[in-house]
């Protein structure tokens, strides 16, 4: 054999049935051989005659045999035009007849004018090789110690990760095999990272499954199968096989087919959007091919001209199947030779789903004025594509937007970008009256940027992204704050969900400037910004009684910022106002998750270090978690927390009580002893844990009743158990009490919780 192909041979023999050497050498050597027109392949089903085929076809293009390798189907009832339309769009030939006959200029090559083409042909009976004229390849069973090593490999990622205790179950299964490389490769994938327990119970299985009619091979393959089909990991996925056992042979099955077939008869019964049961589909799939029951198909190739041509068509769906488009200079990305141009002729299409590599395959005159929905990725590779809005993913995005494209992006209702530069998200925005139709803006990625909205979104706008519903920020190597410039009215009016993470030079995130245009935020989500100071900047704005800054505000969800000062920074006069006005900015705040490093700094006079400065008040918060904040002494006024439900505390080694009470001295002496009950009358959950200077649920001379609480634990908080013994109060629908390492039940649970030790 050439040293060249040798060398090919050995590279690739991975991916090729290994045991199957002799085959391989003969097959090349025959693909060489000018007076070999036809090579047959043939054996018994399920021993890898296809897989052979195909990697030897790749093997021979590599090396320069062949420059082109077409693969068909030929079922036992061939569909001669489908045979003939798919090897035309293979060799990128356009037909132009349409009866069987008029299309013979496609098919099997013969006489000498055809002298470099060669027809490779597997089958299960050796009589077809001799018809196109060779005396056929054989394909032979594999030995015991082949068999074993081939089971082993789809069992485990090592030869080495199953147990001495299954060798002797191991021979078991290479005996049923029977040397069938489809059976083995079923059987090993079925039963990877399974247990010993399981490979027997599965060998009893294999052992009884028996074919409706029972051939050679037949039996052993069915029983495999059958073995691997019980092994799927619920009734769902077992559905979803059976489902496409139903498609005609040889069917090319797409996932929006699956999808469409799969809801309509209520294979999933807890999805609730088109969307949902699509990502389903993808999953179930998934775990079929990995259980090789189902195969994966080709790249499809589409012909020149082809797409402009059809001007009734009204959606077109080409995302994750298809990337070979011409690039707008003539050139290709691959070896595709269609144009995004020919879409412009289709005046009826309204959806479009398309995938490309780069900006370059639009031309600059790009448009699509009847458009409805699209989803237009560029750079990425796109799992699920049926488009529910108007949407654009740009990945590594290198040159700017093509004029054309700008009256789509106007439009658009989603936006996610990943490794933009300043200079193309600029002109990205830099569109006529702004984006201001978009709902979703996702960027990742960003090394220059210090103030996204002054530096990036277009200023000439009467109102910047006034529709946007959802902004998410990633990885802003640079950015220092969102915005310290006046924003224009209108500009954010219907922001909801900010979501900012791994910004590590963030030190300022809402100024007040941004602070005034965000009249519907509901939820702020910051994550592992390492710098950040604070998170909102009040001003007297915020406690005008008109504007009702953060009204809408309802969830604060904060991690890991380690040098975090103030969730809210405001004035110590401000505050002092704001308590006397009984101002409620935070009024429909109803769940606060904060997992913080530290607080650091100094705390401002008068003003003691807890979450909510001591006076900002929270009357519909129903939730918090906290931990890791170490500086914090106590978390919450009483009278802040009305509605409160659930409070989880962990790792706060300097927090001395969760509730105090903030009334002067004097006014405490002027209270009846009944008003000094603190009632927490929504608190289900109250849980404690890793807390070392925690003393006291509230302030001494006070005692809690929560008549809703549930469960109550109590862990790693040594500094409690005096108060424990004093008892804690009131719970007169306790369930449960966990105290350090004892649990207590109901009745037995209420009496720990309110008994005094004296």
């Amino acid at each position: 054999m050439d040293p060249i192909i040798a060398y090919q041979l050995r590279k690739n023999v991975a991916n090729i049935i290994q045991q199957q050497r002799e085959a391989v050498n003969q097959i090349i050597e025959e693909l060489k051989d000018d007076h070999y027109k036809g090579i047959g392949i043939y054996g018994m089903g399920g021993i890898g005659k296809t897989t052979l085929a195909v990697e030897v076809g790749k093997l021979a293009r590599d090396c320069g045999i062949v420059k082109e390798v077409i693969m068909v189907v030929v079922s036992q009832t061939p569909n001669i035009r489908k045979i003939q339309g798919q090897i035309a769009d293979m060799l990128n030939h356009r037909l132009e007849e349409e009866s069987t006959l008029g299309r013979a200029e496609i098919g099997i090559p013969h006489g000498d004018e055809h002298k470099a083409c060669r027809i490779m042909l597997t089958t299960r009976q050796k009589d077809l090789c001799t018809a196109i004229g060779t005396k056929g390849i054989p394909l032979r069973l594999l030995s015991e110690e082949e068999s074993s090593h081939l089971l082993r490999k789809y069992a485990c990622t090592s030869t080495s990760d199953l147990c001495p205790e299954l060798d002797s179950t191991v021979m078991n299964f290479v005996k049923e095999c029977q040397g069938l490389p489809l059976a083995l490769v079923t059987v090993g994938s079925a039963l990877r990272g399974k247990e010993q327990v399981e490979w027997e119970a599965a060998l009893q299985l294999l052992k009884k499954s028996q074919p409706f009619s029972p051939t050679y091979a037949s039996k052993t393959i069915f029983s495999c199968l059958d073995l691997s089909y019980n092994f799927l990991e619920n009734e769902e996925i077992r559905l979803c096989f059976l489902m496409c056992c139903l498609y005609p042979e040889d069917r090319e099955i797409s996932i929006e087919d699956l999808t469409r077939d799969w809801t309509g008869k209520g294979l999933f019964s807890d999805v609730d959007t088109i969307e949902e049961a699509r990502a389903r589909v993808c999953l179930r799939v998934g775990q079929l091919k990995s259980s090789c029951l189902l195969l994966d198909v080709g790249k499809e190739k589409i012909p020149e001209n082809l797409l402009s041509r059809l001007v009734q068509l009204e959606e077109l769906y080409m995302g994750w199947s298809f990337r070979l488009w011409q690039l707008a200079d003539g050139s290709t990305e691959g070896s595709g030779q269609v144009s995004l141009s020919e879409l412009m002729s289709l005046p009826q299409l309204n959806i479009l789903c398309v995938e490309v590599s780069t900006l370059l395959a639009f031309p600059e005159n790009f448009d699509l004025p009847s458009i409805h929905k699209f989803e237009i990725t560029v750079g990425y590779h796109s799992a699920i594509c049926y488009p529910n809005s108007r949407r654009f993913y740009l990945r590594e995005i290198k040159t700017g937007i093509p004029n054309g494209m700008k009256h789509m992006l106007q439009f658009s209702k989603e936006l996610t970008m990943f490794c933009a530069s300043k200079v193309i998200l600029k002109s990205i925005f830099d569109v006529e009256g702004g984006l201001n139709h978009l709902k979703t803006l996702e960027i990742t990625a960003n090394d220059e940027i210090t103030y996204f909205i002054d530096e990036v979104l277009h200023s000439d706008a009467p109102l910047v992204l006034g529709s946007l519903k959802k902004l998410h920020l990633r990885t802003f190597k640079k950015l220092f704050s969102l915005s310290v410039l006046p924003i224009k009215p209108g500009s954010f009016q219907n922001l909801r969900i900010l979501r900012v993470e791994n910004c590590d030079n963030l030190f300022f995130l809402i100024q007040t400037s941004l602070l005034q245009r965000l009249s519907s935020i509901e939820e702020v989500h910051v994550y592992s910004c390492n710098k950040l100071l604070d998170i909102f900047q009040l001003n007297e704005a915020a406690f005008d009684e008109e504007q009702k800054l953060l009204s809408t505000l309802k969830k604060i969800w904060l991690a890991r910022l380690p040098t975090l000062f103030e969730i809210w920074r405001v004035a110590k006069q401000l505050l002092l106002n704001a308590t006397l006005q009984n101002k409620q900015c935070f009024s429909n705040l109803t769940d606060v998750l904060i997992r913080l490093t530290r607080i650091i700094g100094e705390e401002p006079e008068g003003v003691s270090a807890n979450v909510q400065n001591g006076h900002v008040l929270f009357p519909n918060l129903r939730a918090v978690h906290i931990g890791s904040c170490r500086n914090l002494r106590n978390l919450f006024s009483a009278r802040s927390l009305g509605k409160l439900e659930e409070l989880k505390v962990n790792d706060m080694p300097n927090l001395v009580e969760l509730i105090n009470n903030e009334e002067s001295e004097r006014e405490r002496e002027r209270e009846e002893e009944n008003d000094k009950i603190i009632v927490l009358s929504e608190l289900k959950v109250l849980r404690i844990t890793k807390s070392g200077s925690v003393e006291r649920l509230c302030t001494e001379a006070f005692c809690m009743d929560l008549p809703s609480l549930e469960e109550f634990v109590l862990v790693e908080c040594p500094k409690m158990a005096d108060t424990v013994k004093r008892g804690l109060g009131s719970a007169s629908n306790l369930l449960k009490a966990e105290i350090e390492e004892q649990s207590f039940f109901s009745t037995m649970a209420r009496e720990v919780f309110s008994s005094k030790v004296r």
